[in-house]
């Protein structure tokens, strides 16, 4: 898509209510997903495993 047609495009959604933001690449405050997988990943989980066995039998 060319630049013109973007800018086109984006003043029809603004008109509509549709906003576009743009985030930086890698930004963990604005990602819920990764807020979501910090506390199971830490706080939720009990991963005591030393070896796929152990795995396993946590599972």
């Amino acid at each position: 898509m060319q630049a013109s047609c973007l800018i086109v495009a984006v003043c029809q959604w603004a008109r509509r209510g549709l906003y576009l933001y743009y985030l930086p690449p890698y930004s963990l405050e604005l990602n819920h997903i990764e807020i979501l997988w910090k506390h199971a990943k830490y706080f939720w989980c009990r991963f005591v495993a030393e070896n796929g066995a152990d795995l396993v039998d946590e599972i």
